[in-house]
């Protein structure tokens, strides 16, 4: 297999991307991104072109895990939305800032996290963990377009309910 081209890579990267932003790519389903990926796998300009770098039956999962699965956290790292929905001022000061998922430590000590609601368990768990491993205070989780079970009011129950007993100070939908 050879390597591909950064030239190459930016340009499909740039081109799946733009894609996914136009078709809401966030709260699309697992069968629904399916079908992306077998349009991608079977376009000359994207599948074509990287066949030519890798074996064909390995393009799907390249296409998958390598140019897709960093969109969905580039593309919910910027803070701002965040603390606009948290009511927390857009110079809001804060200590240190990480990914998997993204969480901010305030400079007074308030520990928040946010990511894809279908990942709520992740997100809710880091806000408690990370903020008790280093003494901080679980504050917020926010949980970014629900689809499926999570609009669903007795699975945001389950999940406040989760997110109550670990301490968590606030819990917040974000649907846009």
């Amino acid at each position: 297999m050879r390597t591909v081209p950064s030239q190459v890579f930016d340009e499909i990267r740039d081109r799946l991307w733009a894609q996914a932003d136009e078709d809401d790519w966030i709260t699309l389903s697992n069968v629904e991104k399916s079908k992306f990926y077998v349009q991608w796998v079977e376009h000359e300009g994207v599948g074509g072109v990287l066949s030519r770098y890798m074996d064909e039956k390995k393009v799907r999962l390249y296409i998958k895990d390598t140019v897709m699965k960093p969109y969905v956290r580039e593309r919910t790292k910027n803070p701002l939305v965040i603390f606009k929905k948290l009511g927390l001022p857009d110079d809001q000061f804060f200590v240190t800032k990480s990914e998997k998922p993204h969480t901010i430590l305030l400079h007074d000590g308030r520990l928040m996290c946010w990511g894809p609601a279908d990942n709520w368990k992740d997100v809710i768990m880091a806000v408690y963990e990370r903020a008790r491993r280093e003494g901080n205070k679980p504050f917020a989780a926010v949980l970014m377009w629900p689809a499926g079970p999570t609009n669903q009011a007795a699975e945001r129950a389950l999940i406040a309910d989760y997110a109550q007993r670990l301490g968590l100070e606030r819990l917040v939908w974000l649907e846009d």
